[in-house]
């Protein structure tokens, strides 16, 4: 059997090593130039190619080009070229080499069992076992319901119609008790389907696995427990019941593979080798797929779902993660469900108001930008560019200055780009494709790189529009979607998730209320749409010094720890020591008594046990000086 392998430079050992080490054939290596063009691969592939028996192919462009999906381990693909494997290619090992092996042994492994003559697609005879039930056989639903009580544990998993829980409804539910059986329910929001369902919950002692138990849990308890957006009580009856044993796979899947250089925590990724590209088209809309295929769809999820608890449980385990697990992601999980059901009120009559505020000071930035003197001659530059690109395709007319009407867009970081080459400023930072990077932390330091006053005030523009545009495009419109509850108030509700980030901190998104503008006037318009509905008020709670706590709890630095044990704002200690030429009023001792805030130029200062402070030209006791502030307001 002929086999090719398709590189892009000469093997070295270790190259030769990691591509062709336990493949048991004899391969022919072929080296490809650099290609990212669909036409010049397809001339490539048609003139080097010798329709050999099988290809593996080490070269990401080619692999999109041939497989029209890109890397497919565990795969050998049928394609126009003939037996098709995608391998990884050895330049991507340094970034993550444990992630890398593992998918060059599931490739490897594909192309073995295919040479041998034992290949069969990945999924392909994955369910042993399913039951589909539909709503009109409700007898069978409630024997098949009564049935799942005897497992100890059920992977469980939800189709809905939206991924609002207050709209997503559920369109299928799949249990499995192992990795090759289970039931699938179509549900169809029909309501005594849906007391069925709630029956079960209520009485499962098992534990419950989801992946992504955040969303799934979210939702079931808004369709099963509550009765309105602001019933409190259905909602933590809710939490009560779904949250009694459970296990996230997702969760578990990032504390077993977090790296620095990241992971893939979907379902399908971390079941690829087992489920294969399973997939539906159309799945972001549950309506537009057969009902069969929906049923099947929901039920190989759940599968995976224990398939993937079994992948990486003993990781978890092993690299001393379970600990964080139950006690600190756990009982976040239960926080992050409760704060998605609940939402946050919103005056939407504010919302308008403000809305209409930044349309006109987005306008009024545009007027300058366009009325500077530096963007007209800018402009002159895009037309004679336009000009020139024009009369480049045209093979009689052309066209001259005169029919040019390229304008500058301040939003285009094509143009923006084309804007600092021309004032000849550096190139502060690239884009992964090696454009000049233009955001607003880049325009910031140009503002502060250019000394004369036009430039100064054409980039204090530019930095404003960037924080108006973003605010526009991302808060206002999903805040003027805030939905009506039956307080007469309007709610918005975000997703947020563990695991999103590489440092384990929280994140948001489908409105990012960890994002939301701050310490700007646009920042306080938006923030002054979150209101309390009549008659309840906002209260509003922030740690102190939450992450460099922790850095001292988990480092267990002795100097990190007696800044807290000793009773110092580590903020405050910080300024004092960077700044302390600035601070001359401000003196820090070793007693124990009362500490006390001086708020100056600086920010707020930490005096430690001063019988006598200086404080805007006045001698204070400690005491003196904590009622002065107190009756200021301070």
């Amino acid at each position: 059997m002929s086999v090719v392998l398709i590189v892009d430079k000469p093997l070295s050992s270790l190259a030769r090593h990691f591509y062709l080490e336990g493949l048991k054939a004899d391969i022919e290596v072929l080296i490809a130039p650099k290609l990212t063009r669909a036409t010049h691969i397809k001339e490539w592939l048609d003139t080097n190619l010798n329709k050999a028996d099988i290809y593996i192919c080490a070269i990401a462009a080619i692999n999109r080009y041939v497989t029209k999906q890109g890397m497919q381990p565990s795969y050998v693909l049928d394609t126009d070229y003939g037996a098709w494997v995608t391998i990884p290619n050895i330049s991507t090992r340094f970034y993550d080499p444990e992630k890398v092996d593992g998918v060059l042994a599931r490739c490897k492994a594909a192309f073995n069992s295919y040479i041998n003559g034992s290949y069969t697609a990945p999924g392909s005879s994955l369910i042993k076992s399913a039951t589909y039930l539909y709503p009109n056989d409700l007898k069978a639903i409630k024997s098949s319901l009564e049935s799942l009580q005897r497992y100890s544990y059920l992977a469980c998993d939800i189709e809905t119609y939206s991924l609002k829980h207050y709209s997503a409804g559920i369109g299928s539910i799949a249990f499995a008790w192992n990795q090759s059986e289970g039931v699938a329910i179509h549900v169809n929001n029909n309501p005594e389907v849906i007391d069925l369902l709630k029956e079960f919950f209520l009485s499962y002692t098992g534990t419950l696995r989801f992946h992504n138990i955040a969303f799934d849990v979210t939702v079931l308890i808004y369709v099963l427990f509550m009765k309105s957006l602001l019933d409190q009580k259905g909602l933590l009856n809710g939490l009560e019941v779904m949250l009694r044993n459970w296990d996230c796979t997702q969760l578990i899947t990032y504390l077993a593979t977090n790296s620095c250089s990241g992971n893939h925590l979907s379902l399908k990724y971390q079941a690829q080798e087992f489920a294969g590209n399973y997939a539906v088209d159309g799945i972001e809309d549950i309506e537009k797929i057969p009902v069969d295929k929906l049923l099947e769809y929901n039920l190989i999820d759940a599968l995976s779902t224990n398939y993937v608890y079994e992948k990486h449980w003993n990781t978890l385990v092993t690299d001393e993660q379970l600990d964080t697990y139950i006690n600190i992601f756990k009982p976040a999980t239960k926080d992050i469900i409760q704060m998605q059901l609940t939402g946050a009120p919103i005056n939407i009559e504010t919302v308008k108001e403000v809305a209409v505020k930044l349309a006109d000071i987005e306008q009024e930035l545009l007027s300058k930008i366009a009325s500077s003197n530096v963007i007209k001659s800018f402009e002159v530059l895009l037309n004679m560019e336009w000009v020139e690109q024009k009369n480049s395709t045209l093979k009689t007319k052309k066209v001259t200055i005169e029919d040019a009407k390229e304008v500058f867009n301040p939003n285009s970081s094509t143009q923006l780009g084309k804007l600092i080459s021309w004032l000849q400023l550096p190139v502060l930072k690239t884009t992964p494709t090696k454009t000049t990077k233009v955001g607003r932390a880049e325009l910031e330091q140009y503002k502060d790189i250019v000394t004369e006053p036009d430039l100064k005030e054409l980039f204090g523009w530019l930095v404003e529009l960037k924080g108006v545009v973003k605010i526009n495009t991302s808060f206002i419109p999903a805040l003027l979607d805030a939905v009506p509850a039956e307080d007469g108030w309007h709610y918005i509700f975000s997703n947020f998730r563990l695991g999103g980030t590489l440092s384990g901190r929280l994140s948001s998104s489908n409105i990012n209320l960890q994002q939301i503008p701050n310490n700007s006037s646009y920042g306080k318009l938006i923030k002054s749409c979150f209101q309390a509905p009549p008659g309840k008020v906002l209260i509003g709670l922030d740690f102190n010094a939450l992450e460099a706590r922790i850095d001292a709890l988990v480092t267990r630095d002795p100097n990190k720890l007696k800044v807290y044990l000793e009773g110092y704002d580590s903020h405050c200690l910080n300024a004092y020591a960077y700044f302390k030429d600035q601070m001359p009023d401000i003196t820090t001792g070793d007693s124990n008594d009362k500490f006390y805030k001086v708020h100056t130029e600086l920010g707020t200062v930490l005096i430690r046990g001063q019988d006598q402070v200086t404080y805007e030209g006045r001698e204070f006791t400690g005491e003196e000086l904590y009622n002065f502030l107190t009756n200021k307001g301070i």
